[in-house]
């Protein structure tokens, strides 16, 4: 039984985590968004820099999910 709390507990940890990169990531991009608005007024490097933001997400949610490999 301690084996499966402890599961759970990782478990929990890893939406913890991924829920906070989520939401980092949303506001990277919120502030990618009103600063070039505010700048130029449209919007001319926001693909740039959003599409290098969701591919490093994707790369480290996964990442996080699996956890490390741990020899016995």
């Amino acid at each position: 039984m301690k084996k499966e709390k402890g599961g759970k507990r990782k478990n929990q940890n890893n939406i913890t985590r991924n829920t906070t990169i989520s939401i980092l990531v949303f506001i990277a991009i919120l502030v990618c968004i009103i600063c070039d608005l505010a700048v130029l007024g449209k919007f001319t490097w926001l693909i740039i820099t959003t599409s290098s933001i969701m591919f490093a997400w994707l790369v480290l949610i996964p990442t996080i999910k699996l956890g490390k490999k741990r020899d016995k």
